[in-house]
């Protein structure tokens, strides 16, 4: 279900895994995020530096992540 959400996420953004960074890293309790690349495609995860999410996207997350209780 939380991968659902991301992907609906994802649709106005990237991809999802570029959400689940950015999410992250929008954290207060996140102070760096590593992120491991071993070729040019996998790369492109980088980009999720370059866009913030919204405060309604990081809403719809936050939401389904304690409706999961994760």
């Amino acid at each position: 279900e939380l991968l659902k959400v991301m992907d609906q996420v994802a649709e106005s953004q990237k991809a999802g895994s570029q959400v689940a960074v950015n999410w992250s890293t929008q954290k207060d309790y996140v102070g760096t995020a590593l992120v491991g690349v071993r070729n040019e495609q996998e790369a492109e995860e980088l980009a999720a530096f370059d866009w913030e999410l919204t405060d309604q996207e990081i809403q719809l997350l936050d939401d389904e992540i304690k409706r999961l209780g994760i």
